[in-house]
């Protein structure tokens, strides 16, 4: 019996460390949260995702790509600083950010993405399945949900969060589907996802919606950028 209970610490031990990616917009009080497998990426734009060490007092992380040559990946810690990558040694923060630029001339194709954790002896890994898509976003992304909504121009965008930033790309990307689509059509199913019933509902209050329910608005984008079969 003692045998047994050791052999059963050591193994609830060996599962307590691990590494886990979510959305950009995960808090440790966000439940449910999306779980990250196969990430959706628009090209010309970056992806935010956060990486999270649970049960590790000190680790190692490395960032990985296969092919190594698509991605710019940068990888933060709760000071906004890049960390060296592909492999940052010592770190005791148990949630990073990690940003993916795609460039425009990424193939559409799936590239496997790994945050890979070395704790004690032993390596821990996460492995995502990136698809990048045909969306494509414009070089001009000044504008926010507000001015494309209402009319309304937003915050300068010098010292926006990232967050922000990947607003932009997504307002950038709907003027550009305007042609494909009616801006009608466009207006009312992102206000829908914004969770308003119309655009003036939205402009008297612009809010965001709470928790991960904006990435219903983001997979909708991608998913009208893709070309018609």
């Amino acid at each position: 019996m003692r045998t047994s209970a050791v052999l059963s610490l050591l193994a609830l031990r060996a599962f307590a460390q691990t590494v886990e990616i979510r959305s950009e917009f995960w808090t440790p009080t966000l439940t449910p949260a999306r779980e990250i497998i196969s990430p959706a990426v628009a090209r010309s734009a970056f992806a935010t995702f956060r990486v999270i060490a649970k049960g590790a007092a000190k680790y190692n992380l490395c960032v990985a790509a296969n092919p190594d040559d698509i991605f710019r990946v940068s990888v933060y810690g709760s000071d906004n600083e890049p960390l060296p990558m592909p492999c940052a040694d010592g770190l005791t923060e148990h949630t990073l950010t990690m940003d993916v630029w795609t460039p425009a001339d990424a193939p559409v194709a799936r590239i496997r993405l790994e945050a890979q954790m070395w704790f004690d002896d032993r390596w821990i890994i996460y492995p995502l399945e990136v698809r990048v898509q045909d969306a494509l976003v414009p070089e001009k992304r000044t504008e926010g949900w507000s001015g494309y909504l209402c009319g309304k121009p937003g915050p300068k965008p010098a010292g926006q969060s990232k967050t922000e930033r990947n607003y932009r790309q997504d307002v950038a990307m709907s003027r550009s589907l305007e042609p494909r689509l009616s801006r009608d059509t466009l207006v009312r199913e992102i206000v829908t996802r914004l969770g308003a019933a119309t655009p003036e509902a939205w402009c008297k209050a612009p809010r965001m919606p709470p928790g991960e329910q904006y990435l219903l608005l983001r997979d909708y984008l991608y998913s009208v950028a893709q070309p018609v079969q």
